[in-house]
């Protein structure tokens, strides 16, 4: 192909754009699934050009760097109440009642077990 001038859809045999446009469906996905969350959704591109001048031929051969990365606003899901199992020390969780609000609900409460432990 030889020498062309540098393009975002060249550096790296096109992954660059790859990652940019997977960034982009990544966050256009998220408003279409989550329209009622209004925070932004972002994709930032980072990309660092260093010089590199070789000491013996003078010459400088630039070194091409790049990241991408996107950011989406966080999920937060609902209160689930945990219930003790002293005897084999582990939570338990009520997968039918996940807000812990059934009164018949069994509390497994080892009475004797102390704070702490």
């Amino acid at each position: 192909m030889g020498l062309v001038k540098i393009d975002l859809d060249l550096i790296q045999s096109g992954t660059l754009m790859e990652y940019i446009n997977e960034a982009l469906d990544t966050i256009s996905e998220d408003v279409i699934y989550r329209h009622g969350v209004a925070e932004a959704r972002e994709v930032n591109i980072k990309i660092k050009i260093t010089p590199n001048r070789d000491p013996e031929t003078r010459l400088n051969i630039p070194e091409i760097d790049w990241s991408v990365s996107h950011k989406v606003p966080g999920r937060k899901g609902m209160t689930t109440r945990a219930f003790v199992d002293a005897e084999n020390r582990r939570l338990m969780i009520n997968t039918g009642d996940p807000l812990g609000t059934n009164p018949e609900q069994t509390n497994i409460f080892d009475e004797e077990m102390k704070e702490g432990e």
